[in-house]
């Protein structure tokens, strides 16, 4: 899955091959004033920061160190009460 966190810290994740902004599913848009203010982002506190993992690609196990091991880098982060994000490609433009 494709993923990122644009400069304003609002998250895409590609759908059907486009990246769309995602709304917040606890947020009421007939309450808001215009939908940026529905967008999921980084300033609800239940978004968590990305971290990015390596996993081995046979057991499926986090590594610490990878030296010659066939291996698959994995960025996640939390969202919404529990839920873990994750994706194979991924891009956070807060730091450029």
């Amino acid at each position: 899955m494709k993923g990122l966190i644009d400069r304003k810290g609002q998250l895409k994740i590609e759908r059907a091959g486009i990246l769309k902004y995602q709304f917040c599913p606890y947020r009421n848009l007939s309450e808001v004033d215009d939908s940026t203010e529905a967008v999921c982002d980084d300033s609800c506190p239940l978004f968590g920061e990305p971290v990015l993992m390596t996993f081995t690609t046979q057991t499926g196990t986090p590594l610490k160190i990878t030296h010659s091991i066939e291996a698959e880098k994995v960025t996640s982060f939390e969202i919404c009460n529990g839920r873990m994000l994750k994706f194979t490609e991924f891009t956070d433009e807060r730091s450029n």
